[in-house]
C-alpha cells in the first residue's frame, strides 16, 4: 500500500514503520535470551518473522533499486531452510536454531534493506513537520553513496545468505546422520556425509537451474520507466526456454 512511493512523506513513513519492526524483532530475540523464555512455538515463529521481513525486497525489486537474480538467491534460501524445517519437524529431529552465521545473516541483510529502501529519489515535502528532518537529511545522504559502495553491500547480502544456508545445511544433514545412527557420533562421522549420487545429482540440477536464471536476468529486461528506461519487456525466449525445459526434465527424472 505504501510502496511504490508516491511522495517523499510515504518514503519516511515506510522506513520508520520498516525501522521500528526490525528493532522489535530483535528486542524480541533479546528478551527471550534474557529472561530464558524460549519456546518451540518461538523457534518456529520467529525465523518465520524473519523471512516476511525479507519480503521487503520485492517492492524495492519494483521500485528498480535492485535485480531480480540476488532477490531470487536470497528467497530461494528463505523458502528452502523453510523446508529443512519442517523436515527435521516430521522427522523428529532437534530444530537447528539460529546461530552465528543465521543471526549475522540477518544482522546484515535487514540493514541493506532499509538502506535500499532510502536509495528512491523522492522530491522532499516543503509542508512537513520539522520533526521529519532529521530522517529526510539522512534519506538524501544514502542516495549519493556510490553505486559500487550499494552493489558491494548487496553482493556481501547474498554472500552470507548462502554461506548461512550451506552452513544450515550442514548441521541439518548432520542432524539427520545422528538420528539414523541413534545419535552414535562414530559412526554418524564414518557415514560419507551421506552425499550419494541422489544429492549429487540435485546440487547439479540446482547449479544448471542458477546458471540459466542468469542468462534470463541478462536477457530480459523490465520496464520500470525512468529506472530502466527499457521500450518493452524482451527475452530471448527461442534460446532460454528450450534451455529450462531440459534442465526441469532433467530434475524431474532424478527425482
Amino acid at each position: 500500500m505504501l510502496t511504490p512511493y508516491t511522495s517523499h512523506y510515504t518514503q519516511l513513513v515506510t522506513i520508520v514503520l520498516y525501522t521500528v519492526v526490525c528493532l522489535t524483532d530483535f528486542i524480541d530475540g533479546w528478551f527471550a535470551r534474557k529472561y530464558n523464555c524460549v519456546s518451540y512455538i518461538g523457534k518456529i515463529l520467529d525465523p518465520l518473522a524473519d523471512k516476511i521481513l525479507v519480503l521487503v525486497l520485492l517492492p524495492l525489486l519494483q521500485m528498480g533499486v535492485i535485480t531480480s537474480f540476488p532477490i531470487f538467491i536470497i528467497l530461494t534460501r528463505e523458502f528452502s531452510v523453510m523446508a529443512l524445517r519442517i523436515v527435521a519437524a516430521r522427522h523428529k529431529l532437534n530444530l537447528v536454531e539460529a546461530k552465528g552465521l543465521g543471526k549475522l545473516k540477518t544482522a546484515i541483510t535487514l540493514p541493506v534493506c532499509g538502506i535500499l529502501l532510502g536509495r528512491v529519489v523522492t522530491q522532499p515535502d516543503a509542508s512537513m513537520g520539522w520533526y521529519w528532518k532529521p530522517l529526510s537529511i539522512l534519506q538524501h545522504w544514502v542516495t549519493t553513496w556510490p553505486e559500487p559502495v550499494i552493489q558491494g553491500l548487496i553482493i556481501l547480502m547474498v554472500g552470507i545468505t548462502v554461506w548461512s544456508f550451506l552452513h544450515y545445511a550442514w548441521l541439518f544433514t548432520w542432524e539427520k546422520l545422528l538420528h539414523q545412527t541413534n545419535n552414535d557420533h562414530q559412526a554418524a562421522k564414518k557415514t560419507p556425509l551421506c552425499l550419494n549420487s541422489k544429492y549429487i545429482y540435485i546440487a547439479q540440477y540446482c547449479l544448471r537451474v542458477c546458471r540459466y536464471l542468469l542468462v534470463i536476468d541478462r536477457s530480459v529486461q523490465i520496464d520500470h520507466g525512468r529506472s530502466f528506461g527499457c521500450d518493452r519487456m524482451r527475452c530471448s525466449r527461442r534460446v532460454i526456454c528450450p534451455k529450462i525445459k531440459y534442465v526441469i526434465h532433467m530434475g524431474a527424472t532424478v527425482g
